[in-house]
């Protein structure tokens, strides 16, 4: 898979922002493109966005280094949580939204 020159690999962006949220694409371009990137503007996100389908439906991906930020993201603009390992390629392995398995946990948090 190529990349875009000075663009980190996906490896490192999956490390550094782990909490992504994907909205559907009608919510974040066009003339609803100004809020969500608004909100993101002021947090802790990546500069760049992803972009996924699933079947004839088509999303964004925003990439957030904490997840307090990705919450609130996901429940303003009602996102919904995406997770790196249901990628292949620019589609989903499982349904949107399917939110089965828990939360990732930092093994070195032992709050």
């Amino acid at each position: 898979m190529s990349r875009s020159r000075g663009e980190p690999p996906q490896g490192l962006i999956d490390r550094n922002w782990p909490h992504e949220v994907a909205l559907q694409m009608e919510r974040c371009t066009g003339k609803s493109y100004g809020p969500p990137h608004a909100f993101c503007r002021e947090r802790s996100v990546y500069r760049l966005t992803g972009k996924v389908s699933d079947g004839d439906q088509q999303y964004m991906v925003f990439f957030f280094s904490e997840a307090d930020d990705a919450a609130l993201f996901r429940k303003t603009f009602d996102g919904i949580p995406f997770y790196t390992e249901d990628r292949v390629g620019k589609r989903w392995k499982r349904p949107p939204g399917d939110v089965r398995r828990p939360a990732k946990r930092d093994p070195y948090d032992w709050s």
